[in-house]
């Protein structure tokens, strides 16, 4: 009896402290609740109107006045709005995605000759705009299609009525995201229109970029790469090339990655010399503590910690190799600095599908295995 007894003190639902994680993770487990039921609602609902107007029945009059009179039968002259069918919502978000998508078409024979194709990371974009540009005509001819059905021109196939019923509900086409073997198009996002913010940003990045392709862009936009890890690697090459004298090889070389002492992109005022500055990770289950470089717990509510600009270079695995969750310029104590090796991925569903790379990040009041247990990482997208 005492031990039913004691047991029924328990709390119903289990803290998630008992299982190492901070008490945000409750948090993070109710909106991912709510976020499903939510989504089930959506898929519920019906996705075709009558196009037919319903009679509408107006409250009787209970005055005799002239005015009212006038008002009442030219009321009833006013033919009642009808109702917008779901190919009326669907055209419109149609029309709306056109509109986000470049007018300016990446011409692969013009912007080839610009470019020095000597230099992996030119090489790196050269690819990067032909997916970028693939993207953007695979969008633009499916958009056509769906307009062309939703006017009755076409025959609405199942893939049709999916992407349509998809459009209807803000969210993107699933064969905007994958292709049919399962391989990732393009980007995942929840709705339409970060999708298409996801687009204009990539945009923004690259046509720079290639117009000044002699001069390297100050920072680079980690997310906004199809492939970030290749980019991580032209960056290596580029590194190994340049120090050719030291006999550097790139089987024998390693990433070196800094916390920079810069929050916000308008702070660089120039490219280094070696290596880049990355931006756009956010840190899920810890919080970044600048002013001291080091991991600290999360703060109440907050889900995620936007991480300061990342500089990026590569380091002979023969030379000592500097402690990467420093500030970069700022000594650091080797003997008293714990490390935590961070993983980056580029979606919340951590696999090895989505892994990029690895930060050591510094870590003095709690040991690694502490930050092990929170599940902390990297993340490119947090929705």
């Amino acid at each position: 009896v005492e031990v039913v007894s004691h047991v029924s003190t328990f709390p119903s639902v289990d803290s998630p402290e008992i299982f190492g994680l901070h008490p945000n993770a409750d948090l993070a487990y109710r909106g991912q609740e709510v976020n499903y039921l939510l989504g089930t609602l959506i898929e519920m609902q019906p996705k075709h109107t009558s196009s037919s107007p319903k009679a509408s029945h107006s409250p009787p009059v209970t005055t005799n006045t002239t005015s009212n009179r006038r008002t009442s039968e030219a009321k009833r002259k006013i033919p009642p709005r009808p109702p917008r069918t779901r190919e009326d919502i669907v055209a419109e978000r149609c029309a709306e995605a056109l509109g986000a998508l470049p007018s300016v078409t990446y011409i692969e024979d013009e912007y080839v000759r610009n470019l020095d194709l000597n230099l992996p990371v030119n090489i790196f974009l050269v690819q990067e705009i032909q997916r970028f540009q693939a993207v953007i005509d695979l969008v633009r001819a499916h958009l056509d299609l769906i307009l062309h059905a939703s006017r009755g021109e076409v025959v609405i196939t199942q893939d049709l009525n999916e992407a349509m019923n998809r459009l209807f509900d803000a969210r993107v086409p699933q064969n905007w995201l994958r292709s049919p073997s399962g391989d990732e198009i393009s980007w995942l996002a929840p709705t339409l229109g970060i999708w298409l913010a996801g687009l204009r940003k990539r945009d923004d990045q690259l046509r720079p970029w290639l117009a000044n392709s002699r001069q390297r862009p100050k920072t680079y936009w980690l997310p906004g790469f199809f492939n970030p890890a290749g980019f991580l690697t032209a960056v290596q090459q580029e590194v190994t090339r340049a120090r050719a004298d030291d006999r550097w090889a790139l089987d024998s070389v390693a990433l070196d990655v800094q916390v920079s002492e810069f929050d916000r992109i308008e702070q660089v005022k120039a490219p280094p010399a070696e290596g880049v500055y990355i931006y756009g990770l956010s840190l899920d289950g810890a919080h970044w503590d600048s002013k001291h470089a080091t991991l600290k717990e999360s703060e109440p509510k907050a889900l995620f910690c936007a991480m300061p600009l990342l500089f990026v270079t590569a380091i002979s695995s023969k030379a000592p190799k500097q402690s990467g969750g420093a500030m970069k310029g700022q000594p650091t104590n080797s003997a008293s600095s714990l490390f935590y090796d961070c993983p980056v991925y580029r979606y919340k569903l951590r696999t090895d599908r989505y892994y990029i790379f690895s930060v050591p990040l510094a870590t003095i009041q709690q040991p690694a295995r502490h930050w092990t247990l929170r599940g902390v990482a990297m993340l490119c997208f947090t929705t």
